[in-house]
């Protein structure tokens, strides 16, 4: 396990803040803290909950030492359901736990607040929804950093990972890691091998395209270009969280 982790040059990187925060079903005027909803129907079917900011820090190295540097913030929160829900459309990391999926956000529900819809099977068969809704910024952050080499090839960007970092943190009583993997790791991939994940990445080289436009007709069409995927893992479960794109407007730069 230690030799295939020398592969690559390793950030460990666990930042950890208290939290402080607490469910609410009224309204909060205060906006900058962190304040989560939910609609008194779906109240029932969450016994905890837990919210942190993922940083995201992209770093991509190119020839003649330049490189260019982003970061992104995301937030990630871990839902604990009660014990009357068998099941609910979020992704599962056992022990009645969910990540929701933040990533596909309507803020369109209430004004000035993020939104996402869960449908819920109770154990005694009854189905629900939960209307889920937050603003604001968690006080627990993580930072999590990639690295990745970049060569300009005849037909696009050559990308090889050159470093990536190893997070985590708590919630419920249990440790959750966040990994980042090839956009191509299969779904069901099983939880040993994420315990020396960055294997997965030996030897993977990704080819992207030299724009992210195409013409169909009259029309320009933006495409995206995914290069890694991040998942929240626990020892009872994987959870697909977001994507990271290639950041092409920062490579028009120059």
């Amino acid at each position: 396990m230690k030799k295939r982790w020398a592969v690559f040059a390793l950030l460990l990187a666990v930042i950890v803040f208290s939290s402080g925060c607490t469910l609410r079903v009224g309204e909060d005027k205060n906006e900058s803290r962190f304040t989560i909803q939910v609609e008194p129907e779906g109240s029932k079917a969450i016994a905890d909950w837990k919210a942190v900011s993922l940083r995201v820090a992209e770093y991509y190295i190119l020839p003649s030492n330049r490189s260019i540097f982003m970061t992104k913030e995301r937030t990630l929160i871990l839902l604990k359901a009660s014990n009357d829900v068998v099941n609910m459309s979020a992704f599962p990391l056992g022990n009645n736990t969910y990540l929701i999926p933040t990533y596909s956000t309507d803020t369109g529900f209430k004004k000035g607040w993020n939104h996402v819809s869960l449908l819920i099977r109770f154990k005694n068969g009854t189905p629900g929804s939960l209307d889920l809704l937050w603003r604001g910024k968690p006080s627990e952050s993580v930072m999590q950093e990639v690295h990745f080499s970049v060569e300009e090839v005849e037909n696009g960007y050559r990308l090889t990972p050159v470093g990536l970092s190893v997070s985590e943190f708590s919630a419920f009583g249990k440790t959750y890691r966040i990994l980042i993997l090839p956009p191509d790791t299969p779904s069901n991939l099983s939880l040993p091998d994420t315990e020396d994940y960055l294997v997965l990445w030996t030897n993977k080289t990704l080819t992207v395209p030299l724009t992210n436009t195409r013409k169909s007709g009259d029309t320009i069409v933006v495409v995206t270009q995914p290069i890694a995927a991040i998942y929240v893992a626990s020892n009872e479960g994987l959870a697909f969280f977001d994507k990271l794109q290639f950041p092409y407007e920062e490579f028009e730069k120059g």
